[in-house]
């Protein structure tokens, strides 16, 4: 891994354990850069001052490349700080849906009637194998479900400006059933 693949991408305690170790070494690199640089920098400082004429030129010539490398690599050492800080609000997240999908499975089983009842595709279900693949919303609630199987006409509900969620499928006057392994039936 380098430092402009350190973005995090896990979807696990195991993956974000991973990717600790790898930004750890990266960082522990990095640091050493930015610190070796800045006492190469000072040294040559102290070297100037004694200096005269060509030498000197030559030697300021030298500081400001050294300069110029030395502002890269803080650049990378606060980049690889910031990655830190998105990697954990994701492992924060992550944690937080597993603990919302456990938490709704409690709820299971139940059954609603309801003047609209939409669901649509869960994209994030893709990412992570703990989310329930489809988003069913009724009477102001959203439920994650396993399986989805509608046995009503519905309609499509097109949302081009939502940001995440385009469409879905809408059934007018409708009951929901949940049963406690998350498998909804729309009649």
């Amino acid at each position: 891994m380098n430092v402009h693949g350190i973005q995090p991408k896990f979807t696990d305690y195991k993956g974000y354990s991973e990717w600790r170790s790898d930004w750890r070494e990266l960082y522990a690199h990095a640091s050493s850069e930015v610190r070796g640089s800045k006492y190469r920098i000072k040294s040559f400082e102290r070297v100037v001052e004694k200096q005269t004429g060509k030498e000197r030129e030559v030697i300021c010539d030298n500081i400001g490349r050294l300069k110029a490398e030395h502002v890269h690599k803080r650049a990378i050492a606060r980049k690889l700080m910031t990655a830190l800080e998105v990697a954990k609000v994701r492992w924060n997240q992550i944690k937080a849906m597993k603990q919302g999908v456990k938490d709704q499975a409690k709820e299971f089983p139940l059954e609603l009637e309801s003047k609209n009842i939409d669901f649509h595709f869960n994209k994030k279900s893709m990412e992570f194998d703990f989310i329930p693949m489809w988003v069913v919303k009724a009477r102001g609630k959203t439920f994650y479900v396993n399986h989805m199987d509608c046995q009503a006409g519905f309609t499509t509900r097109e949302t081009p400006d939502h940001p995440s969620t385009k469409g879905s499928l809408r059934v007018k006057r409708g009951t929901l059933v949940i049963d406690a392994a998350g498998n909804a039936v729309i009649n």
